[in-house]
Formats: structure tokens, sequence, C-alpha cells
């Protein structure tokens, strides 16, 4: 298995003998990557469903459709202009409450009508901030963990401070280690 290795600012892989990886493919097309079914308090107006773009193109959205499977079948239209940037991502809301938070599966259409990608059937019934995203980003797996949205899925870290302040000290560190002491000769 390769892991990599954090050194400065560079991942570089190394090799570890004994140990097998799960290695998931990402998909060549844009997919709905994460999605809160039952956000902190009330609902609505709080859902959210999360597109990543794993391509090295920018993905045009415009005319793009959501559609619901549980209760009330919901539809939600992206507006003409919206646009993906490669390795980016996009958030859609909708109006009011319109994720079921048990039994939901949403689909996505291109402006064509094609089913472009459609998610698992996912329930939440925590009401906290826990989403269902894939793990990496764009991968077949799916995991249940603090929301990460419009962010890389990394279910590890609860949040993007945290990610941030790890940086930070890791950067502080290493500027510390980098500059010359005044006062030595």
């Amino acid at each position: 298995m390769v892991l990599p290795v954090l050194l400065g600012l560079q991942f570089l892989p190394i090799a570890v003998s004994g140990v097998s990886a799960n290695v998931q493919s990402v998909a060549d097309h844009v997919v709905i990557n994460e999605f809160e079914l039952n956000p902190p308090g009330d609902d609505r107006d709080q859902e959210w469903v999360e597109f990543y773009n794993p391509t090295a193109l920018i993905v045009d959205l415009g005319g793009w459709r959501l559609q619901t499977t549980a209760g009330k079948i919901e539809s939600v239209m992206i507006p003409s202009g919206a646009s993906i940037n490669p390795d980016g991502y996009y958030i859609v809301t909708g109006p009011g409450q319109w994720l079921d938070n048990e039994n939901e599966s949403i689909i996505l259409f291109d402006k064509d009508g094609r089913e472009v990608d459609r998610t698992p059937v996912k329930s939440d019934t925590d009401d906290n901030g826990y989403s269902w995203q894939r793990y990496p980003d764009g991968a077949e797996s799916w995991v249940y963990a603090p929301s990460t949205r419009a962010v890389i899925n990394i279910p590890e870290f609860p949040s993007p401070l945290f990610i941030g302040a790890i940086v930070l000290v890791f950067t502080i560190f290493v500027l510390r280690r980098s500059l010359p002491v005044r006062g030595r000769n």
C-alpha cells in the first residue's frame, strides 16, 4: 500500500509492506457528492445537496435538475449560467423542506433529461450537523459524518477550521525552524 506523507506542504507517497488498500475509483462526471437531509433545528431552507466535478473541465450546469424520490416528489432546477469548476463544488438549496429525512434518494439529470447520478437511499433522523457524503470525493462509498459542505470530504477532521488550524501550526513550526536565530555568531 502507498500512503501519503506530509513533508512541508507536499504529499510524498511511501510504500508500506503488509498492508492492503481498498482503492476506490472516482467518477469521470459531475456527481452528487454530499447531502444534508436533516440539519440542526428547522429543516426549512437549510437542506442542501453538493455536487463535485472530478473532471478537468468546467461543466455548464444550467438547466440541470435534482429530483427527490421519497414522499412528495420535489424537483429543483439549476439556473442558467451556473457552472462548476474542475475539482470544484456547487451547492444546491431548495425551497422549504424539500428533502425527506427517511428513505430519500436524490437523482441528478442533465439539461437533456438524462440521468447523470443517483444517491443510494439514505436516512438521517439525528437533527444534527452530519451529512451523507462520498468518501473520498467522487468515490462510490458513502459515509455519515460531520458536514464538509463545499470542501473536501475528510470525515476524520470535523471542520475546515480544524484543518486550517493544523496547517497554520505546521507552517509556523516549519518557518521557526528555517529562520536564522539572531544574536548567534
